[in-house]
């Protein structure tokens, strides 16, 4: 949690005014990509796919088997426990604000092929991208590798 809060924060510095455009972004992903790129394993299912505007633009989708927590989780209005991948998306004034999207990343590898700019950050468990209509978006998947975290950015881009 302290790791979005960070995250979050980053992101707030390199905003622009959001616009009605990033309803759109709610359906790049879907439960059937989802099942297809990270591993379900038997018993497990979609317990929480929302979408909203919070700090950012933000898609968080959470998986798992069913448990008798996810209940009481619910009634204090939080998400259910299971694995997660966030997609946080934000329309920026361009490269200038990709040096602030990425100072946080205390291990930053330049991705190429992804957008104008794609770094990953395994102590973040995120790949961020840059796109050439400076669209900025994170793509948190924290306890999985850097090539699911690059599968779906992929996806994202060809859905825009």
């Amino acid at each position: 949690m302290k790791r979005l809060a960070s995250i979050t924060a980053t992101l707030a510095l390199t905003l622009l005014p959001f616009t009605a455009q990033a309803q759109d972004y709610a359906s790049l992903i879907d439960e059937d990509f989802l099942r297809a790129t990270f591993p379900f394993s038997e018993g497990e299912s979609m317990k929480h796919a929302d979408c909203e505007v919070k700090t950012v633009f933000t898609c968080t989708y959470i998986w798992g088997a069913p448990s008798d927590k996810d209940a009481a989780r619910a009634s204090l209005g939080l998400a259910p426990e299971g694995h997660r991948v966030m997609v946080m998306f934000a329309e920026t004034n361009g490269m200038a604000a990709w040096p602030r999207a990425t100072q946080t990343y205390p291990d930053g590898q330049d991705i190429s092929g992804l957008g104008q700019a794609a770094m990953w950050s395994a102590a973040r468990g995120q790949i961020s991208v840059m796109t050439a209509e400076n669209l900025l978006f994170h793509v948190n998947v924290e306890d999985f590798p850097q090539e699911t975290a690059t599968a779906v950015a992929a996806h994202i881009l060809e859905g825009l």
